[in-house]
């Protein structure tokens, strides 16, 4: 057997003494001997393994002869690993997916105060759920490409302007509900005479006092392509917004269909902003929410 750190031993009287070299420590054992020589010779050569990795310091050797006066082993029990997450947890997880089966494990976890991976584990192992995501997408045609092209290439040339990007205002809407939901996509929801409303009350007016050359962009949502819209734009701001125009139209830059990726507020601002309201505790009235909305 090795000097260093290796284990000896040898019988008097009936006991079983250990000897631990060079560190001279030696642990007596006062439980008498029970076992066969060829037995004895099982259990020290296991030790001897056992100490390769652990060094002979006081609080070991402790721990060793405890071990041994109660088990009559030296030899390492198995790791009983990672916690099991309790009954509890998983109904929590269970009810708060049944409320929301479309909800992410990153919102779960921060609602419930559960790590992400453990939210993630419970739904796939323990109650066998599986992810999906349901997305309907329109078909870009060859047309649709060339004309992104064509707009980015338009945007790219305008940027060589240094005012241009200062005076840009982007323009976009969304629905938040009590429920965590975020549509992005509501816009068919709102009218068009709604939306004009809300254009020559509200955003125009708040706007112009900050800059009367400022350059407007809206999307091609149904509400934002209204006759009665385009012809308050035409007036307005004219060849100063950029938006869906017909053939009369006095915009600055045509926006092409079907762009789901073009804009801040579509691959940025909504995300971040969903991300920091609904946050624990969740809001539990539209004042709420309305308040968390503005504050972020």
């Amino acid at each position: 057997m090795a000097a260093t750190g290796a284990l000896k031993s040898r019988r008097s009287s009936g006991n079983v003494q250990f000897f631990v070299y060079p560190q001279e420590w030696r642990v007596l054992s006062k439980r008498r001997s029970v076992f066969s020589s060829s037995r004895k010779q099982i259990q020290l050569s296991r030790c001897s393994v056992l100490f390769e990795g652990d060094s002979a310091c006081p609080k070991n050797i402790r721990r060793w002869f405890r071990q041994f006066q109660e088990s009559g082993c030296l030899c390492k029990g198995k790791n009983p690993g990672r916690p099991r997450v309790s009954e509890e947890q998983v109904a929590r997880i269970r009810a708060a997916f049944e409320r929301s089966p479309r909800k992410s494990t990153n919102r779960a976890s921060r609602e419930l105060a559960i790590p992400q991976s453990t939210v993630w584990r419970v739904l796939t192992v323990r109650l066998h759920l599986k992810p999906y995501r349901l997305q309907l997408v329109q078909a870009l045609t060859n047309d649709d490409k060339r004309k992104r092209t064509e707009f980015c290439d338009s945007m790219l040339e305008m940027m060589e302007d240094e005012t241009f990007i200062s005076r840009l205002i982007f323009s976009d809407e969304a629905t938040f509900h009590l429920s965590g939901t975020v549509n992005r996509h509501s816009a068919c929801r709102l009218q068009g005479q709604t939306y004009l409303d809300m254009l020559q009350n509200w955003r125009f007016t708040s706007l112009q006092a900050d800059s009367h050359d400022l350059i407007f962009q809206q999307d091609g949502a149904p509400p934002h392509w209204h006759l009665m819209v385009r012809a308050f734009l035409n007036e307005k701001v004219p060849q100063r917004w950029i938006g869906r125009k017909g053939a009369k139209g006095l915009a600055l830059c045509a926006w092409p269909a079907r762009p789901p990726d073009l804009t801040v507020c579509d691959f940025f601002l909504w995300g971040y902003v969903r991300a920091h309201v609904y946050v624990p505790p969740l809001p539990t009235n539209l004042d709420d929410l309305k308040h968390r909305i503005i504050i972020k």
